[in-house]
Protein backbone atom coordinates (compact mmCIF):
# COMPACT_ATOMS: atom_id res chain seq x y z
CA UNK A 1 0.00 0.00 0.00
CA UNK A 2 1.64 3.74 -0.96
CA UNK A 3 2.33 5.47 1.89
CA UNK A 4 0.96 9.27 2.35
CA UNK A 5 2.02 11.96 4.29
CA UNK A 6 -1.46 14.06 3.80
CA UNK A 7 -4.20 12.41 1.86
CA UNK A 8 -8.43 13.66 1.47
CA UNK A 9 -10.95 11.89 -0.18
CA UNK A 10 -13.61 13.48 -2.32
CA UNK A 11 -16.43 15.42 -0.88
CA UNK A 12 -19.13 17.78 -1.98
CA UNK A 13 -21.41 20.50 -0.45
CA UNK A 14 -24.43 18.19 1.29
CA UNK A 15 -28.17 18.72 -0.02
CA UNK A 16 -29.33 16.78 3.45
CA UNK A 17 -27.12 17.51 6.10
CA UNK A 18 -29.55 17.54 9.25
CA UNK A 19 -27.70 14.45 11.43
CA UNK A 20 -24.15 13.03 10.49
CA UNK A 21 -25.29 10.31 8.15
CA UNK A 22 -26.90 12.05 6.15
CA UNK A 23 -24.60 14.75 5.66
CA UNK A 24 -21.43 11.71 5.36
CA UNK A 25 -24.28 9.87 3.12
CA UNK A 26 -25.00 13.38 0.72
CA UNK A 27 -21.50 14.31 0.72
CA UNK A 28 -19.28 11.61 -0.69
CA UNK A 29 -22.46 10.76 -3.01
CA UNK A 30 -24.30 13.47 -5.22
CA UNK A 31 -27.44 12.51 -4.57
CA UNK A 32 -29.79 15.35 -6.49
CA UNK A 33 -31.67 13.67 -8.98
CA UNK A 34 -31.19 9.99 -7.69
CA UNK A 35 -33.82 7.72 -8.24
CA UNK A 36 -32.99 5.58 -5.25
CA UNK A 37 -32.66 8.60 -2.95
CA UNK A 38 -35.95 9.41 -4.28
CA UNK A 39 -37.30 6.07 -3.05
CA UNK A 40 -36.67 7.38 0.51
CA UNK A 41 -36.27 10.14 2.94
CA UNK A 42 -40.34 10.40 2.76
CA UNK A 43 -41.24 9.09 6.21
CA UNK A 44 -40.01 11.16 9.41
CA UNK A 45 -40.26 9.69 12.72
CA UNK A 46 -39.63 11.05 16.51
CA UNK A 47 -37.79 8.57 18.46
CA UNK A 48 -38.21 9.47 22.00
CA UNK A 49 -34.83 7.57 23.47
CA UNK A 50 -32.72 10.06 21.28
CA UNK A 51 -35.08 12.66 22.21
CA UNK A 52 -35.17 13.93 17.86
CA UNK A 53 -37.10 14.05 14.99
CA UNK A 54 -35.15 12.67 11.81
CA UNK A 55 -36.03 10.53 8.71
CA UNK A 56 -36.81 6.56 9.56
CA UNK A 57 -34.00 5.19 7.90
CA UNK A 58 -31.64 7.18 10.62
CA UNK A 59 -30.15 3.92 11.96
CA UNK A 60 -29.44 1.93 8.58
CA UNK A 61 -29.45 4.12 5.59
CA UNK A 62 -25.78 4.18 4.91
CA UNK A 63 -25.31 0.23 4.89
CA UNK A 64 -29.10 0.06 2.58
CA UNK A 65 -27.49 2.34 -0.04
CA UNK A 66 -26.72 0.59 -2.68
CA UNK A 67 -23.46 2.97 -3.97
CA UNK A 68 -22.09 2.36 -0.55
CA UNK A 69 -19.85 -0.53 1.05
CA UNK A 70 -19.99 -0.54 4.86
CA UNK A 71 -18.16 -3.01 7.63
CA UNK A 72 -17.82 -2.58 11.27
CA UNK A 73 -14.90 -2.94 13.49
CA UNK A 74 -15.01 -3.43 17.30
CA UNK A 75 -12.32 -2.07 19.91
CA UNK A 76 -12.11 -6.01 20.12
CA UNK A 77 -10.69 -5.95 16.50
CA UNK A 78 -8.86 -2.83 16.47
CA UNK A 79 -6.92 -2.78 19.54
CA UNK A 80 -4.34 -5.70 19.39
CA UNK A 81 -3.12 -3.94 15.67
CA UNK A 82 -3.38 -0.44 16.93
CA UNK A 83 -3.23 -0.37 20.54
CA UNK A 84 -4.91 3.30 21.60
CA UNK A 85 -4.28 5.18 18.49
CA UNK A 86 -6.98 5.54 16.55
CA UNK A 87 -5.61 7.92 14.14
CA UNK A 88 -3.40 5.35 12.89
CA UNK A 89 -6.54 3.15 12.14
CA UNK A 90 -8.20 6.56 10.37
CA UNK A 91 -5.09 6.46 7.77
CA UNK A 92 -4.70 3.24 6.91
CA UNK A 93 -9.05 3.18 5.97
CA UNK A 94 -8.00 6.82 4.16
CA UNK A 95 -5.44 5.00 2.14
CA UNK A 96 -7.45 2.11 1.19
CA UNK A 97 -10.12 5.03 0.24
CA UNK A 98 -12.51 4.07 3.26
CA UNK A 99 -14.75 7.30 4.91
CA UNK A 100 -15.21 6.70 8.37
CA UNK A 101 -18.42 7.13 10.74
CA UNK A 102 -16.65 7.10 14.65
CA UNK A 103 -17.93 7.87 17.94
CA UNK A 104 -16.59 10.83 19.73
CA UNK A 105 -17.03 12.79 22.61
CA UNK A 106 -17.44 16.64 21.76
CA UNK A 107 -16.19 17.65 24.89
CA UNK A 108 -12.73 16.84 23.82
CA UNK A 109 -13.26 18.22 20.45
CA UNK A 110 -12.04 22.42 20.44
CA UNK A 111 -13.76 23.02 17.28
CA UNK A 112 -17.25 21.87 18.37
CA UNK A 113 -19.62 24.51 20.33
CA UNK A 114 -19.63 21.90 23.16
CA UNK A 115 -15.99 21.98 23.96
CA UNK A 116 -15.06 21.53 27.52
CA UNK A 117 -18.51 22.44 28.27
CA UNK A 118 -20.88 19.78 27.84
CA UNK A 119 -20.08 15.45 27.70
CA UNK A 120 -21.84 14.32 24.11
CA UNK A 121 -21.03 11.21 22.51
CA UNK A 122 -21.77 11.66 19.17
CA UNK A 123 -21.03 10.37 15.56
CA UNK A 124 -18.11 12.06 13.64
CA UNK A 125 -17.65 11.88 9.67
CA UNK A 126 -13.51 11.05 8.79
CA UNK A 127 -12.68 11.91 5.29
CA UNK A 128 -9.03 12.48 5.59
CA UNK A 129 -5.42 13.66 7.32
CA UNK A 130 -2.61 15.54 7.38
CA UNK A 131 1.10 14.34 9.16
CA UNK A 132 2.38 16.60 8.33
CA UNK A 133 0.26 18.62 10.67
CA UNK A 134 -1.18 16.13 12.65
CA UNK A 135 -4.91 16.78 11.91
CA UNK A 136 -7.72 14.29 10.79
CA UNK A 137 -10.26 15.56 8.70
CA UNK A 138 -13.81 15.71 10.00
CA UNK A 139 -17.56 16.85 9.34
CA UNK A 140 -20.69 16.94 11.96
CA UNK A 141 -23.05 19.31 12.97
CA UNK A 142 -20.53 20.78 15.42
CA UNK A 143 -21.21 24.73 15.05
CA UNK A 144 -24.31 25.07 16.96
CA UNK A 145 -26.26 22.18 14.99
CA UNK A 146 -24.92 23.46 11.63
CA UNK A 147 -22.90 21.22 9.73
CA UNK A 148 -19.36 22.09 8.75
CA UNK A 149 -15.88 20.93 7.60
CA UNK A 150 -13.11 21.28 9.63
CA UNK A 151 -9.98 19.72 11.18
CA UNK A 152 -9.28 18.00 14.13
CA UNK A 153 -5.58 17.00 15.91
CA UNK A 154 -4.42 13.51 16.67
CA UNK A 155 -4.74 13.88 20.16
CA UNK A 156 -8.33 15.25 20.34
CA UNK A 157 -9.72 12.46 18.69
CA UNK A 158 -7.90 9.55 20.20
CA UNK A 159 -8.88 11.18 23.44
CA UNK A 160 -12.39 12.15 22.45
CA UNK A 161 -13.00 8.14 21.22
CA UNK A 162 -11.43 6.36 23.85
CA UNK A 163 -12.99 8.16 26.82
CA UNK A 164 -16.06 6.83 25.44
CA UNK A 165 -17.94 3.85 26.97
CA UNK A 166 -17.96 0.56 25.38
CA UNK A 167 -21.72 0.33 25.40
CA UNK A 168 -24.07 1.33 22.73
CA UNK A 169 -21.60 0.67 20.09
CA UNK A 170 -19.82 3.77 21.07
CA UNK A 171 -16.21 2.34 20.61
CA UNK A 172 -17.78 0.94 16.85
CA UNK A 173 -16.27 2.55 13.35
CA UNK A 174 -17.96 1.89 10.37
CA UNK A 175 -16.14 2.11 6.99
CA UNK A 176 -17.43 3.12 4.15
CA UNK A 177 -16.32 2.54 0.54
CA UNK A 178 -18.02 3.65 -2.52
CA UNK A 179 -18.96 0.15 -4.07
CA UNK A 180 -17.76 0.58 -7.67
CA UNK A 181 -20.28 -2.43 -8.77
CA UNK A 182 -22.96 0.26 -8.98
CA UNK A 183 -22.66 3.59 -9.94
CA UNK A 184 -24.78 6.30 -9.37
CA UNK A 185 -28.28 6.39 -10.58
CA UNK A 186 -28.29 2.76 -11.70
CA UNK A 187 -31.21 1.91 -9.24
CA UNK A 188 -34.54 2.59 -10.74
CA UNK A 189 -37.12 5.23 -10.10
CA UNK A 190 -39.94 3.00 -7.50
CA UNK A 191 -43.41 4.79 -7.88
CA UNK A 192 -44.86 2.66 -5.99
CA UNK A 193 -42.89 2.77 -3.26
CA UNK A 194 -43.23 6.42 -2.82
CA UNK A 195 -46.96 6.24 -2.62
CA UNK A 196 -46.61 3.77 -0.29
CA UNK A 197 -44.28 6.21 1.79
CA UNK A 198 -46.68 8.86 1.44
CA UNK A 199 -49.63 7.07 2.63
CA UNK A 200 -47.87 5.42 5.45
CA UNK A 201 -46.59 9.14 6.26
CA UNK A 202 -50.40 10.56 6.25
CA UNK A 203 -51.34 8.13 8.25
CA UNK A 204 -48.61 8.23 10.36
CA UNK A 205 -47.85 4.42 10.09
CA UNK A 206 -44.26 2.67 10.51
CA UNK A 207 -43.82 -0.79 9.83
CA UNK A 208 -40.33 -0.53 11.50
CA UNK A 209 -42.09 0.95 14.47
CA UNK A 210 -45.88 -0.90 14.78
CA UNK A 211 -46.18 -1.30 18.54
CA UNK A 212 -43.66 1.05 19.69
CA UNK A 213 -45.29 3.87 21.16
CA UNK A 214 -41.97 5.72 22.25
CA UNK A 215 -41.94 6.69 18.61
CA UNK A 216 -43.95 8.86 16.49
CA UNK A 217 -44.38 8.82 12.88
CA UNK A 218 -45.64 10.73 9.75
CA UNK A 219 -48.01 13.64 10.30
CA UNK A 220 -48.35 13.25 13.93
CA UNK A 221 -45.50 14.62 14.72
CA UNK A 222 -46.50 18.30 13.94
CA UNK A 223 -48.76 17.42 17.16
CA UNK A 224 -45.86 16.07 18.94
CA UNK A 225 -44.02 19.20 18.01
CA UNK A 226 -46.77 21.35 19.63
CA UNK A 227 -47.18 19.30 22.73
CA UNK A 228 -43.36 19.52 23.45
CA UNK A 229 -42.95 23.35 22.77
CA UNK A 230 -46.40 23.55 25.10
CA UNK A 231 -44.19 21.98 27.76
CA UNK A 232 -40.71 23.16 28.03
CA UNK A 233 -41.61 27.13 26.09
CA UNK A 234 -39.03 26.09 23.04
CA UNK A 235 -38.66 24.62 19.77
CA UNK A 236 -36.40 22.13 18.68
CA UNK A 237 -34.84 23.65 15.85
CA UNK A 238 -33.39 20.35 14.64
CA UNK A 239 -36.90 19.12 13.75
CA UNK A 240 -37.38 22.63 11.50
CA UNK A 241 -34.14 22.08 10.16
CA UNK A 242 -35.31 18.45 9.15
CA UNK A 243 -39.16 19.66 8.11
CA UNK A 244 -36.90 21.99 5.37
CA UNK A 245 -34.42 19.35 4.08
CA UNK A 246 -37.63 17.14 3.85
CA UNK A 247 -39.93 19.57 1.98
CA UNK A 248 -36.61 20.61 -0.18
CA UNK A 249 -35.89 16.73 -1.10
CA UNK A 250 -39.52 16.23 -1.34
CA UNK A 251 -39.55 19.11 -4.07
CA UNK A 252 -37.04 18.06 -6.23
CA UNK A 253 -38.94 14.90 -6.31
CA UNK A 254 -42.32 15.62 -7.25
CA UNK A 255 -40.17 17.41 -10.22
CA UNK A 256 -37.80 14.56 -11.20
CA UNK A 257 -41.32 12.13 -11.40
CA UNK A 258 -42.97 14.94 -13.60
CA UNK A 259 -40.05 15.42 -15.68
CA UNK A 260 -40.18 11.70 -15.91
CA UNK A 261 -43.36 11.41 -17.07
CA UNK A 262 -44.58 10.02 -13.81
CA UNK A 263 -46.79 12.76 -13.35
CA UNK A 264 -48.99 14.84 -15.12
CA UNK A 265 -47.57 18.40 -14.62
CA UNK A 266 -49.94 20.06 -16.50
CA UNK A 267 -52.88 18.72 -13.85
CA UNK A 268 -50.59 19.04 -11.22
CA UNK A 269 -49.66 22.15 -8.96
CA UNK A 270 -45.18 21.64 -8.94
CA UNK A 271 -45.19 25.30 -7.60
CA UNK A 272 -47.12 24.34 -4.50
CA UNK A 273 -44.51 22.36 -3.51
CA UNK A 274 -41.32 25.44 -3.89
CA UNK A 275 -44.16 27.21 -1.77
CA UNK A 276 -44.15 24.64 0.88
CA UNK A 277 -40.25 24.27 0.94
CA UNK A 278 -40.27 28.06 1.59
CA UNK A 279 -42.47 28.29 4.31
CA UNK A 280 -40.22 25.50 5.89
CA UNK A 281 -37.55 27.89 5.36
CA UNK A 282 -39.54 30.80 6.91
CA UNK A 283 -40.52 28.82 9.87
CA UNK A 284 -36.82 27.77 10.55
CA UNK A 285 -35.51 31.78 10.52
CA UNK A 286 -38.46 32.52 12.54
CA UNK A 287 -37.46 29.36 15.07
CA UNK A 288 -34.33 30.65 15.36
CA UNK A 289 -35.27 33.99 15.82
CA UNK A 290 -37.39 33.07 18.83
CA UNK A 291 -34.61 31.45 20.34
CA UNK A 292 -32.47 35.00 20.23
CA UNK A 293 -35.64 37.39 21.38
CA UNK A 294 -37.80 35.42 23.73
CA UNK A 295 -41.24 37.07 21.94
CA UNK A 296 -43.87 35.23 22.84
CA UNK A 297 -45.78 36.78 19.84
CA UNK A 298 -43.18 34.63 18.06
CA UNK A 299 -43.46 31.76 19.25
CA UNK A 300 -47.08 31.86 18.74
CA UNK A 301 -46.78 32.58 15.13
CA UNK A 302 -44.41 29.78 14.77
CA UNK A 303 -47.49 27.92 15.86
CA UNK A 304 -50.11 29.18 13.37
CA UNK A 305 -47.49 28.47 10.87
CA UNK A 306 -46.66 25.31 11.47
CA UNK A 307 -50.77 24.50 11.75
CA UNK A 308 -51.30 26.01 8.51
CA UNK A 309 -48.58 24.06 7.03
CA UNK A 310 -49.27 20.77 8.34
CA UNK A 311 -52.58 21.26 6.77
CA UNK A 312 -50.90 22.20 3.35
CA UNK A 313 -48.66 19.25 3.57
CA UNK A 314 -51.83 16.61 3.86
CA UNK A 315 -53.33 18.37 0.78
CA UNK A 316 -50.33 18.19 -1.56
CA UNK A 317 -49.54 14.61 -0.27
CA UNK A 318 -53.49 13.51 -0.82
CA UNK A 319 -53.30 15.28 -4.30
CA UNK A 320 -49.90 14.02 -5.28
CA UNK A 321 -50.76 9.94 -3.98
CA UNK A 322 -53.98 10.83 -6.30
CA UNK A 323 -51.80 12.01 -9.57
CA UNK A 324 -49.28 9.04 -9.10
CA UNK A 325 -52.37 6.49 -9.29
CA UNK A 326 -54.02 8.54 -12.45
CA UNK A 327 -50.90 9.29 -14.55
Amino acid sequence: MRKFMKKTLPINTPLLSCYTKYGLLFSILDLENDPWAFNNFIQLVFVDEWHMFTFESQDYILEDCPYLICDKFSDSLIKPVYENDITSFIIDAINQNKYLLLWIDRYHLPVSSLYQKEHLPHELFVYGYDQNTREIYIADNLNHGKFIFTTCNFNDINIGHFCLSDLYDMRRIMTIKINPQRPLASSSINVKQIKRSLQFYLESWNFLFVDDKSKISGIKIFDHILVLAEKYQEYDRRFFHLLYEHSLFMEKRVFYLAQNNLLNSRKFDLAAFTHLKNNALIMRNLVLKYQLTRNISLFQKIEHLLLDFKAMQIRLFTDLIFMIDNC
